[in-house]
């Protein structure tokens, strides 16, 4: 069993001290003993206990693949394939590559209104994967319209970090329907042509285009002559009658940044579209030694459930002593 903490170790001691702290501050014996088994849960589930799933061979090679992830409300849009979630096929995609070319540092940025770095040069394929699947969705709250350039700061600080590793070979995936609705003029990125030794801009979306589900469930029906169906769907609230809005892929924006970049443009409508260019990609990487390693599962889930009922019981107990 090994720990990944969620927070630096330092912080989530002290946490659990002053829950403990708390605990013995409690009215009656029982509330003390249930809340310092609080504060131990809680101290567990921050130190996120792994457990092994057996020995696996992890092989390393020169390339450092880097996923640049768009996760702006556009990308909810149900014109993939059978009217399948853009995103999905993102995360699908990311799948698909790490699965192909195995024993890279892997690394992802997601970008929205802002841009994030999610994952940095990591040789786990799961960690690569996961981290696709555990992109936030943008609320249409807080939408503001999308720059799909915000990227290049961070894009470039991974590039520049891993042109100082020798013999390393870049590989960029540039992953967005090419929509820009922010208003601002697109970032010129063509300086990061020469750390950029392959890869693609990944286009994704229809000229059709596509409505953005952003509600699952039919909690927020509107009453602007819209139908049932419509209510779960972002509004295009500049018509009337008030319709789903609409999304389409840009690839004016999609070919002018891959050209930029000094990489190809190609439109996804199946992973078999990625072939011919991983291929390219495999050409040029050169696999260092393997080595015998261990792969690990969470476990501090476990730990959720007891915590909640604990909770309970104490909410119980508090408010017959208080009330």
């Amino acid at each position: 069993m090994i720990i990944n903490p969620m927070l630096p170790l330092i912080i989530i001691i002290l946490i659990g001290a002053v829950l403990i702290w708390l605990a013995v501050l409690m009215p009656t014996k029982l509330l003390k003993t249930l809340g310092i088994l609080t504060a131990i849960l809680m101290t567990l589930i921050g130190l996120r206990p792994m457990i092994s799933d057996g020995e696996t061979t992890i092989l390393k090679n020169n390339l450092d693949v880097i996923f640049v992830m768009d996760g702006t409300l556009s990308m909810l849009a149900e014109d993939y394939k059978d009217n399948e979630k853009r995103i999905d096929a993102v995360i699908d995609d990311i799948q698909y590559v790490v699965n192909e070319i195995p024993g890279a540092y892997y690394s992802l940025i997601e970008f929205d209104n802002q841009s994030h770095i999610n994952l940095r040069s990591t040789v786990d394929a799961n960690a690569a994967a996961t981290a696709a699947k555990t992109t936030h969705q943008l609320s249409e709250l807080y939408a503001r319209g999308s720059n799909i350039t915000i990227f290049k700061d961070d894009l470039k600080k991974i590039l520049e970090s891993s042109t100082k590793k020798d013999g390393r070979k870049r590989i960029v995936f540039l992953m967005t329907d090419g929509e820009n609705t922010s208003g601002e003029k697109l970032e010129n990125l063509a300086d990061l042509k020469q750390y950029i030794d392959g890869g693609a801009v990944l286009g994704y979306g229809t000229q059709q285009g596509g409505k953005m589900k952003v509600k699952d469930d039919d909690e927020y029906h509107y009453s602007f002559n819209t139908t049932d169906t419509d209510s779960q769907y972002l509004k295009d609230w500049s018509s009337y009658p008030v319709q789903a809005a609409i999304s389409k892929i840009d690839e004016e924006n999609l070919r002018k940044m891959a050209n930029e970049l000094g990489i190809e443009y190609v439109h996804m409508t199946d992973q078999t579209n990625l072939n011919s260019l991983i291929k390219q990609i495999k050409s040029i990487q050169n696999t260092e030694d393997s080595k015998n390693d261990y792969t690990y599962t969470d476990i501090y889930y476990y730990f959720c459930w007891p915590l909640l009922i604990v909770l309970l019981i104490m909410l119980y107990l508090a408010k017959k002593e208080f009330i």
